[in-house]
């Protein structure tokens, strides 16, 4: 990827990069899932059927939902 650091700066754009993981990160937010301290559900804001799972998307490209999920 190139780009003008002029632009940047013209522009005001921060870019911010992470290109290092640290492997606990994962098992801790696992672990924190798994012990239901945190609780995911309240993100889930619209459930479809596999068979109407072309509405859950198109309700994902109107930014209407946070997650859609789609289910069997």
């Amino acid at each position: 990827m190139t780009f003008s650091g002029e632009e940047l700066m013209r522009r005001e754009i921060i870019i911010t990069m992470n290109k290092f993981r640290n492997p606990s990160t994962f098992y801790r937010a696992i672990n924190l899932l798994a012990s239901g301290r945190v609780d995911l559900k309240p993100l889930i804001t619209h459930r479809f059927k596999i068979e109407d799972s072309d509405i859950g998307f198109k309700t994902l490209q109107r930014r209407e939902g946070m997650k859609v999920l789609i289910v069997p």
